[in-house]
């Protein structure tokens, strides 16, 4: 049995439904009446990858992390044998955000594939929230990280 989930983020329903019929050839079920359980990426996934309301996982805007104790679907699903994997090249979406738990295989497309893998390596929440807002944003972030002792 192979199972898939595709989650296009931002992407309206009516602009990839012309897409759709391929992936509809080749599956036994796909469900079309979906809701989502936030407004943003990170509890969304969240609450996605592990069944629970975002309240409940705890990711929000002051924690855009996958850190809850819970077992994401992907960790159930691969110790009851599955070969589990991720596509993303979704910042939020991503291990430096924990999001990989469960997954055999990660991989990390364009956007996210030279970032650090997790925030030990570089601490880019407090680097972010100590940089100015507007044009200075850039350079001052820029210093940060070549000064940085992160590898």
């Amino acid at each position: 049995m192979k199972i898939g989930l595709i989650v296009l983020d931002t992407l309206r329903y009516d602009v990839f439904r012309d897409h759709m019929e391929g992936l509809q050839n080749q599956a036994d079920h796909i469900f079309t009446n979906m809701y989502s359980t936030s407004r943003w990426t990170p509890p969304v996934h969240a609450s996605l990858f592990t069944g629970l309301y975002p309240s409940e996982v705890g990711t929000d805007t002051r924690n855009p992390y996958l850190t809850t104790p819970e077992a994401t679907l992907a960790e159930r699903f691969k110790a009851t044998g599955f070969t589990t994997a991720m596509i993303s090249n979704n910042g939020y979406i991503d291990p430096f955000h924990s999001f990989d738990r469960g997954f055999d295989i990660v991989h990390r497309g364009p956007n996210n594939r030279d970032r650090p893998s997790s925030s030990v390596e570089f601490d880019w929440d407090s680097t972010l929230r100590q940089v100015d807002n507007g044009i200075k944003k850039y350079p001052q972030a820029l210093k940060s990280v070549l000064t940085s002792d992160s590898p």
